[in-house]
């Protein structure tokens, strides 16, 4: 088994210093030298990790390709231990050397062009980014099998992004989301290639996705209420469960966040974070009831779980909370409309959370500019994924406006 750890060549440096690998592996220690600087006052030596708060992108960017370049050591020792051999030192360095995009690739090569551009993405890119990147190549080379076609920068035209949108759709069944991710991947990649010279081809700037939403789900202030006021045990599974989806509702916050929450993070009327997904700095004003749950997090008496496991007890809460009427859920997959009705318990989930938060908040009088600005959207097309107002408080709102 294979193992590895990330060391500083001189951590007692007041000057940027070299990151370097110490590759574990049949009792065998191994250092391999990344091209990777860092000032040892910036680094986390317990967590090997670029201290990341407040410290801007850069310094989320480097752990990315720290994550990046574990993921490489260990799939490429894996691969040439399966082949009888054992990688030394210079090899190890070979397989997280960069990658440079080929000047000028053979006419059928756009292939190879992507999985460069992607290798050259995977430095600057977030590893969830690169994921995505890879699952539209993939898609993008098995489509060319199923079409018996060579995959080169003449061939996407326009009748090549209907022809690809219905092999997303009909043959691998894709929900309209992930069809809209995959294309605009692709047109991502054609617009870099394009910029460099490695192709004259501009159909790819019209291709479309008419990206059919899903029905959103959300809680009604009241249901947050009832939830809140749950008689149970202090300490239970149940009641850490609540702390934690509760203090989502409140904050908006994604869960990937609360479950990293550090006492750094928390002022007194306010988080401020790096978030995971974006590595973005954000301050998320605490309303009273999330300064209690908060506290609580201080305290050490709320303990994160994982999200499957979080999933299944807000599902149970919300049984719990009465929350039963029977709803109707949305979706679409494979170009057909997918609906499906439940008792609206049955629906919910972590991300119901943040769901709630926009909505509730925006129903509150608060101004979307300011909802998106502690919710981290960037764009209304983003955004409006969140917002679910019920006809009822439209209702009011207007009743209201009208002085009735």
């Amino acid at each position: 088994m294979a193992s590895l750890s990330f060391h500083l060549k001189r951590p007692q440096s007041d000057k940027p210093t070299s990151i370097f690998i110490l590759f574990n592996a049949n009792g065998k220690r191994t250092k391999v030298y990344t091209d990777l600087k860092i000032l040892p006052a910036k680094w986390d030596t317990g967590e090997q990790r670029a201290k990341t708060y407040r410290q801007g992108n850069a310094n989320q960017v480097l752990n990315d390709t720290l994550d990046l370049f574990r993921e490489q050591l260990l799939e490429f020792y894996a691969d040439q231990r399966a082949k009888g051999l054992v990688p030394d030192a210079q090899a190890l360095r070979a397989a997280i050397e960069p990658k440079e995009v080929s000047a000028a690739p053979d006419k059928a090569d756009a292939l190879h062009a992507f999985a460069d551009w992607i290798d050259y993405c995977s430095r600057s890119k977030r590893p969830n980014t690169i994921k995505v990147y890879r699952t539209a190549l993939r898609h993008l080379r098995e489509f060319g099998q199923y079409a018996k076609h060579p995959i080169d920068f003449d061939y996407f035209t326009l009748g090549f992004a209907d022809k690809f949108t219905s092999y997303l759709m009909e043959q691998r069944e894709l929900a309209d989301s992930a069809i809209h991710k995959n294309l605009a991947t692709l047109k991502n990649f054609l617009g870099y290639a394009q910029d460099r010279g490695l192709h004259t081809n501009t159909a790819f700037k019209r291709f479309t996705w008419r990206r059919r939403e899903p029905s959103i789900l959300t809680l009604t202030a009241h249901e947050l209420r009832t939830i809140a006021d749950l008689n149970l045990p202090d300490g239970s599974y149940l009641d850490n469960a609540r702390a934690l989806f509760l203090l989502g509702c409140y904050t908006g916050l994604r869960y990937s966040d609360i479950s990293t929450l550090r006492p750094e993070h928390i002022f007194e009327t306010s988080l401020r974070i790096t978030t995971q997904k974006t590595a973005e700095d954000q301050i998320i004003p605490l309303r009273p009831e999330a300064r209690r749950i908060v506290a609580r997090v201080q305290a050490g008496h709320v303990r994160p779980i994982s999200n499957p496991k979080l999933n299944q007890y807000v599902k149970e809460l919300a049984q719990l909370a009465g929350i039963d009427r029977e709803v109707e859920r949305v979706r679409y997959s494979g170009g057909k409309r997918l609906a499906e009705r439940a008792p609206k318990y049955a629906f919910v989930t972590t991300h119901t959370a943040r769901r709630t938060f926009v909505t509730l908040a925006l129903e509150d009088g608060i101004e979307m500019s300011r909802v998106m600005k502690v919710s981290g959207h960037r764009t209304w097309a983003a955004f409006k994924r969140y917002v679910n107002v019920t006809d009822e408080s439209a209702a009011d709102a207007f009743a209201a406006a009208y002085g009735q």
